[in-house]
């Protein structure tokens, strides 16, 4: 083992490290590749997660916003049964408001037609008495008139 030898194994050990070095650059250069990819990715991801963000505060919008619609409408709903049930309660009053004034009214109409009946009846008497006294001065008149064609 002569200088040669330590010189070609020298020579043998640069090679390796030019090959070795070669193989970190080639590393390295992949490892940036993937670093860069990777940092476009975080920033896709960024804008992606800031989208959704955009969307997520939207979407609490629109749900604070439906949910005041709702509440509004559920008010409206129940303003409008509140009035229904007073309509109801109105109306059954006046329903047992007219059937008491209905029945006022036919007993009034009762009374009337009973004076009535009584007038007449009273007027009817006084008209058969009235008939019965005028037959009875007709009958006689023509007794008289009677017994004066018998005189003569």
């Amino acid at each position: 083992p002569g200088p040669e030898s330590a010189l070609d194994q020298r020579e043998q050990e640069v090679n390796e490290g030019q090959v070795a070095g070669d193989g970190l650059q080639m590393r390295v250069e992949a490892l940036e590749h993937d670093l860069a990819a990777a940092q476009a990715q975080g920033a896709s991801l960024g804008k992606t997660r800031d989208s959704l963000l955009a969307q997520l505060k939207n979407s609490k919008e629109v749900v604070a916003r439906i949910t005041a619609d709702n509440l509004m409408f559920i008010n409206k709903i129940k303003h409008s049964e509140n009035k229904l049930e007073q309509a109801v309660r109105e109306r059954e009053m006046l329903r047992q408001d007219l059937n008491s004034n209905d029945a006022r009214w036919f007993e009034h109409l009762r009374d009337e037609l009973q004076k009535l009946t009584t007038s007449h009846m009273a007027d009817q008497d006084a008209s058969d008495a009235t008939v019965a006294e005028v037959r009875e001065s007709v009958r006689e008149e023509l007794g008289r008139a009677h017994a004066r064609c018998q005189t003569l």
